[in-house]
Parts: structure tokens; C-alpha cells; sequence
């Protein structure tokens, strides 16, 4: 039993002939390795911007003691009650400081 030929180049050729020649270029790029050039220098780029965005710290970390920064506004606190009719609110009150779960104490 012999098998098809399944080559770049002869699915290239038979394409209808407006998408032949664009084929044959991607072809040839795959070939030589500037197809991955190309993509290999898009990723670093998007790597470099997101490095960028990862290592500007101001976005997620605050000043010592959670204080603001001298340029920001105060926050308005205010407080807010959960209405009656639901379990989010509860009995009111805090739970104890022991009855976190196990390994859990202040990782929220």
C-alpha cells in the first residue's frame, strides 16, 4: 500500500493558484526558521511589558502599616449592615480569634 504524498511543498501546489504563492511563502518562512524568529521576538516582547507590569510594586503593595501614599485621598469608611433576611451578616459579631481554621489565622 503506498501513501499519499503529504509534504508542504505538494499540499502547496495544489492549491488554487491566488493561494498558492501566499502558501508557498509561509512554507518557505517555516523552512528557513524566521516564521519562529518572528514569533520567538513577539513573545519576548510581550514578556518584557508584562515583566514590567509585575515588577511596579506601587499597583499591589501599600506603605507600612497599610497607610496611604502622601498623594492619596483619605478613604471614607462607612459602615455597612447586611440586610436582614441573609446569612452574610450573621449573629453580628466577630468570630473568636481561635476558632479560624487550622493553619488559616490572618491569610485573608
Amino acid at each position: 500500500m503506498r501513501l499519499p504524498d503529504t509534504s508542504p511543498g505538494t499540499l502547496v501546489r495544489t492549491l488554487p493558484a491566488p493561494l498558492s504563492k501566499a502558501a508557498g511563502v509561509v512554507v518557505d518562512h517555516l523552512r528557513h526558521g524566521t516564521f519562529q524568529r518572528s514569533m520567538s521576538l513577539l513573545v519576548a516582547g510581550t514578556s518584557v511589558v508584562s515583566g514590567m507590569e509585575v515588577a511596579y510594586p506601587r499597583g499591589y503593595m501599600r506603605l507600612e502599616e497599610g497607610e496611604a501614599e502622601p498623594w492619596e485621598a483619605d478613604e471614607q469608611r462607612y459602615d455597612w449592615a447586611a440586610p436582614q433576611d441573609t446569612l452574610s451578616d450573621g449573629s453580628g459579631q466577630a468570630p473568636a480569634a481561635d476558632s479560624s481554621p487550622r493553619g488559616q489565622a490572618g491569610a485573608h
